[in-house]
Order: structure tokens, then C-alpha cells, then sequence
């Protein structure tokens, strides 16, 4: 009876009742998002990007400027591309081109999605461009008077 009863314990001590949680990919990219690790003209490292992300349908996101620098000017398209979820892998990402001030582009370039608030630009010759979700507290702090812009996605 006490072998059973050990060996019961060591089964429910040893076994776990948590399933293997996986992440679904996010649905809604939709907001204020802080860029870190963004170089304009190779020399001139800017220590925040300031970005509105938007859902403008059919998986399409586009990002645009809110505060500016030489590279891309407030208001002006700073990146956009379709949002993709590979099922293979497990994956989601976005497929971008960037913008430049005087017409530049480079593209095509992979925007992973890390989780709901977090992605990363794979960026050539350079470490990846972070990017997190502003936090309300963040937002109130740039002073950015935006309420209700953000169109929400359709996925």
C-alpha cells in the first residue's frame, strides 16, 4: 500500500497538469509604436522612433511617422507591407518596404512579430530595429493628441 501510495505522489510530483501554452500571433498591431536602434544617414542615431501603426485592410499595415527626423518626415510613410502568419513555422511577420526622405525605398524586408507588443526589422548592416507598443503612460508623456485614429484590423 505505501508503494502505491509513493508511487502515486512521485507520478503527480514529476507530471505535469500544464499543457504547452502557444502564443497566437497578434491580431491587432494597431497603435502607437517606440523604434529604438533606427540610424538616419549612418551617423546619426535617433534615440526614439515615434510611429502610428494602421490596419488599412486586406492584411495591409502601415506605419507613418508622428515624430520626424532628416530620414522620414512627420506624417510621411516611414514603412508598410502585408501581414503574414506562416503556419509552417509558427510565425508571423510583416513583409515591408521602408521609405526615405527624396523618394528612397529599400525592401523587402522581414518585420517579425515577437508577441502583441513587441516586433523586430531585420535591417542590413545594422542590428535589428526594436520596436514595443507606447504604453498609455508613454503616450501622455509625448503629448500626442490622437485619440481614436487607429483603425482597428480585420483578421
Amino acid at each position: 500500500m505505501k508503494k502505491t501510495i509513493l508511487f502515486c505522489i512521485s507520478i503527480l510530483l514529476f507530471s505535469s497538469c500544464k499543457k504547452d501554452i502557444v502564443e497566437t500571433p497578434p491580431t491587432n498591431l494597431c497603435g502607437i509604436w517606440l523604434g529604438y536602434g533606427y540610424w538616419c544617414d549612418d551617423n546619426e542615431l535617433i534615440p526614439e522612433e515615434v510611429i502610428l501603426v494602421e490596419d488599412l485592410g486586406n492584411s495591409f499595415i502601415r506605419a507613418t511617422k508622428i515624430i520626424g527626423d532628416d530620414c522620414v518626415q512627420s506624417g510621411e510613410i516611414t514603412w508598410e507591407g502585408n501581414y503574414i502568419e506562416d503556419p509552417k513555422t509558427n510565425q508571423s511577420y510583416i513583409l515591408t518596404t521602408l521609405y526615405f526622405a527624396g523618394g528612397g525605398a529599400m525592401g523587402p524586408l522581414e518585420m517579425e512579430i515577437l508577441g502583441f507588443n513587441t516586433m523586430n526589422l531585420g535591417w542590413p548592416n545594422h542590428t535589428p530595429l526594436n520596436f514595443k507598443r507606447a504604453t498609455l503612460e508613454e503616450i501622455n508623456k509625448l503629448n500626442l493628441n490622437i485619440e481614436g485614429i487607429c483603425k482597428p484590423q480585420n483578421y
